[in-house]
């Protein structure tokens, strides 16, 4: 499954070996604002035009400007005509509940764009997810299990949406579990992509081929490499 996104997230961990360079820094608090959709601090925001300051009176144009990315990248993929896009659900994407984070983080940022009437609410999860150290596994084994799909997906052409991709278990889960129900996922959009080295841009254009999980952090990796 090929993924598209726009920063280079260099994770926490790797920053602990090698610090993080200051571009870096912007991807990260840019990544940080798509995600959580609350301001916290002054970064720049790099665009092919130049960097642009994010402050609180101008702080709406980052998610914005990832619903652009997420336009731009369909019409260059031609995966615009009758496509579903599928949040991943955060963690509060629970059966039952009226809405979740990353659904209204694509909302947001596909207000009034022509792709705004394809956001499709299709994905949820059965229950409450244990975190990691209460015992909740992170496979993609795992999520696909917890995972519920609405059966109007059947026939219909699927763009996942993330905010951050890491080892990628969540989408390929969602993958499965839409191909099971028997939608075509033609790929995904994030912002981010979780980096443990400089290899990869802070922002750009950028793209990765995603088939199987992805190796997470490991120490050794923090000053040279996702």
């Amino acid at each position: 499954m090929k993924v598209h996104f726009i920063c280079g997230y260099y994770s926490d961990l790797a920053h602990t070996s090698k610090k993080r360079p200051e571009d870096y820094w912007d991807a990260y608090f840019y990544v940080w604002a798509v995600k959580v959709g609350k301001f916290r601090r002054s970064f720049f925001a790099h665009k092919p035009s130049g960097k642009i300051r994010i402050n609180r009176g101008n702080f709406e144009l980052v998610r914005q400007w990832f619903g652009d990315f997420i336009v731009h990248t369909l019409k260059t993929e031609n995966e615009t005509d009758d496509v579903l896009l599928i949040p991943v659900p955060s963690k509060d994407g629970v059966v039952g509940e009226k809405t979740f984070r990353t659904l209204e983080m694509v909302r947001e940022a596909l207000s009034k764009k022509p792709l705004e009437a394809c956001i499709f609410d299709g994905i949820r999860w059965k229950m409450k997810l244990q975190a990691a150290h209460e015992g909740g596994g992170r496979s993609r084994a795992f999520w696909r299990d917890q995972m519920v799909v609405d059966p109007a997906v059947e026939g219909r052409s699927v763009v996942l949406i993330d905010d951050v991709l890491s080892t990628g278990s969540t989408l390929l889960a969602a993958r499965d579990a839409l191909t099971a129900a028997g939608a075509t996922v033609l790929g995904a959009v994030t912002c981010g992509r979780t980096i443990y080295d400089l290899a990869t841009k802070p922002f750009g254009l950028q793209e990765i081929w995603v088939e199987n999980e992805l190796s997470d952090y490991s120490g050794n990796r923090g000053a040279s490499q996702d």
